[in-house]
């Protein structure tokens, strides 16, 4: 399991402020205004369509094809890497959840286990 330190948090801290003032602003304002915090914050991110209510976990680690569609309500998990290729569309209420994918030592928890990455 990864151990954050300060810095991390600190960062953490100021995405959420920064997207949580975004989230909920209504399209196609909102979609400008979410994809420009999310890419300030790393996220790779080719398309603006991320209609409001959408939450990020870790947002670095998501890359985002372009012309790709982030519905209503959708929540993305990016610890163990999210990838969405190009032209998709992703339903309302859907969730991409990468932090817990990967058995390989069944003695082990699977918080344990090695992360592996969501491709989509």
């Amino acid at each position: 399991m990864a151990k954050h330190g300060w810095k991390h948090y600190i960062i953490e801290g100021i995405f959420y402020t920064f997207y949580g003032i975004v989230k909920y602003l209504p399209s196609p304002i909102g979609d400008l205004f979410r994809f420009m915090i999310l890419r300030l914050f790393g996220a790779k991110i080719r398309s603006i369509y991320v209609r409001e209510g959408v939450t990020f976990c870790f947002p670095y680690r998501v890359k985002i094809g372009k012309r790709t569609s982030l519905n209503e309500w959708v929540f993305i998990d990016g610890y163990g890497g999210v990838e969405i290729g190009n032209y998709c569309r992703i339903a309302h209420r859907c969730s991409i959840i990468s932090e817990e994918h990967g058995i390989e030592d069944l003695s082990k928890p699977i918080y344990v286990q090695p992360k592996k990455p969501v491709k989509l």
